[in-house]
């Protein structure tokens, strides 16, 4: 790999069939549908309808709208904090 780091990452995906089931294992689900979680991006409130993805660090549970500007500057905090890693 040219000293390049290898890194492996898994991807999982929620089917909309499961994904109650998915937010009630990470005990989010009530606070969904009361609205009380904003996307951590843009400030607007997550619902069973707009979530867009939920990514892990550190320990935390990030929930975020599916506005792709809001993914890609979650995917650009990741990278950088991946690239102040090594």
């Amino acid at each position: 790999m040219n000293g390049a780091q290898s890194l492996e990452r898994k991807i999982y995906a929620v089917h909309d069939r499961d994904l109650k089931q998915f937010l009630t294992k990470l005990s989010l689900l009530d606070k969904v549908l009361k609205g009380e979680l904003k996307c951590p991006k843009c400030g607007c409130v997550v619902t069973l309808d707009n979530i867009g993805f939920v990514a892990f660090s550190k320990g935390e549970v990030e929930i975020c709208c599916d506005d792709i500007e809001c993914f890609y500057k979650s995917k650009t905090e990741v990278k950088e904090r991946m690239e102040n890693e090594t």
